[in-house]
């Protein structure tokens, strides 16, 4: 009888050893949804904000203008680019900038000319075609401004104080820039930058500014590829007669137009970032590559890590924490890779 009891009890204990062991997975496999569903939700944000601002990238028409911006400036650029004194920064850390006019704002026009070699200067405005807000027409501050002429020049500038007709400009970048006639065009722009900060592990924002602010946590890495073809088939025919209304940045003109042979377009492919540093220069004192007008489309892949790296897994790249110290439930890295082709590219 006692023997029984004992092999009974034995058997008992064994049953519920092996019910408990297979609750330990489940229970930590339980703890680890709410860090797998929270790093999604940073995915999701990640992908809903760059997709937005890539598609935008160069759309806006400056007053009594069809031309898109994107003909004015390469509207998507590898780096950082800011109102500082070096305008523009190539950094190990991988990101871009962008801009793009906002909807709503129509533009205004210089009262009298905007002189090369000053820095900042007060400059008074007059309405534009379609202005519903003067005498300003949208161009406030403190924000970012492009100022372009009926020759296709163009500068980006920061609106640091407005009041009445009247702006107060800072020039980007280094030197005083381009001299602009009266009645050059002016219109607000948002300038959307993007940078990955390893040591923190954030992807931070700016808005033409030096000055970055967190908007993504956990961020492992962060890729960037630019693809596209040849540039736009412009002559220097396209920047005159009709140039109040359909205006290309002078650099473009010149690289596209330059009598060239005609030859098959190549296929979309990959701009290695050699060729989009490279030269020759356009844009005065923010100056980017000319290459980056052939630019059709853009593809990020962001990879993401839970909060806790005490929960986190191996990724499918075979990165993060090795298996013999990951504990049951953890949760792999996030890829999410997106390809964006910005609307105003199809204006060509």
């Amino acid at each position: 009888m006692l023997l029984e009891s004992v092999v009974s009890m034995a058997i008992v204990v064994a049953l519920l050893g092996a019910v408990f062991s297979l609750l330990d997975p489940a229970q930590g496999t339980l703890a680890a949804q709410p860090q797998a569903a929270e790093m999604q939700q940073r995915a999701r944000a990640a992908f809903v904000e760059l997709h937005r601002d890539l598609l935008m990238a160069g759309s806006g028409k400056g007053p009594g203008s069809r031309t898109a911006l994107a003909w004015l400036r390469a509207p998507v650029a590898p780096g950082r680019v800011d109102g500082s004194a070096s305008g523009t920064r190539r950094s190990e850390e991988p990101g871009f900038t962008l801009f793009y006019a906002p909807p709503g704002p129509a533009g205004a026009h210089l009262a009298a000319g905007l002189p090369a070699g000053v820095r900042e200067v007060e400059a008074a405005l007059v309405p534009g075609s379609g202005c519903l807000r003067p005498p300003r027409c949208g161009v406030d501050g403190p924000g970012n401004a492009l100022v372009f002429d009926r020759r296709g020049r163009s500068e980006l500038v920061r609106v640091t104080r407005a009041r009445g007709p009247t702006v107060t400009l800072r020039r980007h970048g280094a030197g005083g820039g381009n001299a602009f006639p009266a009645g050059a065009s002016i219109l607000s722009v948002a300038v959307r930058g993007y940078v990955l900060d390893r040591r923190r592990g954030q992807l931070r924002r700016h808005g033409g500014t030096a000055v970055t602010l967190p908007f993504v946590d956990g961020v492992v890495d962060l890729d960037v590829r630019y693809f596209g073809g040849p540039l736009p088939a412009l002559t220097p025919a396209s920047s005159v007669g009709d140039a109040i209304r359909r205006v290309a940045a002078p650099c473009l003109v010149a690289a596209a137009g330059g009598g060239r042979p005609a030859v098959p377009p190549p296929s979309i492919r990959e701009l290695p970032a050699a060729e989009l540093v490279d030269g020759p220069w356009c844009g005065g004192g923010v100056p980017f590559d000319v290459d980056l007008f052939r630019v059709r489309r853009v593809q990020v892949t962001i990879r993401l890590r839970v909060a806790d790296d005490a929960w986190r897994g191996r990724s499918l790249l075979g990165s993060g924490p090795p298996r013999s110290s990951l504990r049951r439930g953890s949760v792999p890295d996030r890829t999410v890779r997106f390809d964006v082709a910005p609307r105003a590219l199809g204006t060509w």
